[in-house]
């Protein structure tokens, strides 16, 4: 499976892990091997968060609102490659036409297949695909919004600021500054003060 084509994160919600009596003995599992410190323990560990990785995967793909859709589409072999392309590769300056080249199928056909399999048009999940990476740049970099704007494929930092405003409801800088952690130096000051 074209792993690259999956979301950054997957969320299991507690009745998903109850139902999934490894996947949770696993991760139980997980803080005693940290714990107890013993010969072995970090290999164990590294396994262990292996093994969790695809029972959790295993997890998300058989719940049918999401895991059927997901499949269907990575095991279509040009609606993958578009996928593989748009995740893989965001930055660069896709469109319709690029991304059913890239399937190689027609532009109707790529977009209604896209459409059908994946749930939203190619050009709609590509800007997804965008705005995630540039949440991540904005919540762990430093880099200025113009840089970002250039990474996630953006030629102009206007249209950057407006596709992402629409996708999250507010700003680049808006969202930056709702997402900083704490100084803690500064926080410290504070409460002295």
């Amino acid at each position: 499976m074209p792993y690259r084509a999956l979301p950054a994160v997957f969320v299991l919600d507690r009745a998903v892990l109850e139902g999934q009596p490894l996947l949770a003995g696993t991760l139980r599992g997980l803080t005693c091997e940290w714990a107890d410190g013993e010969p072995g323990a970090g290999l164990v560990a590294l396994r262990a968060f292996e093994l969790t990785f695809v029972l959790a995967l295993r997890a998300v793909l058989s719940e049918p609102a999401y895991g059927e859709p997901v499949l269907r589409a990575l095991r279509h072999p040009a609606i993958s490659r578009a996928l593989l392309a748009v995740h893989g590769r965001f930055s660069e300056p896709w469109t319709l036409e690029s991304l059913a080249a890239e399937a190689g199928l027609s532009r109707s056909a790529f977009a209604a297949t896209f459409r059908d399999l994946v749930g939203e048009t190619p050009m709609r999940h590509l800007t997804g695909r965008r705005m995630q990476e540039a949440a991540r740049l904005l919540t762990e970099t430093t880099l200025a919004q113009s840089r970002i704007s250039e990474r996630v494929g953006y030629r102009s930092d206007v249209g950057f600021h407006l596709a992402f405003r629409t996708w999250c409801g507010r700003t680049p800088g808006e969202y930056r500054r709702s997402r900083r952690s704490p100084d803690p130096a500064r926080t410290a000051a504070l409460s002295r003060a």
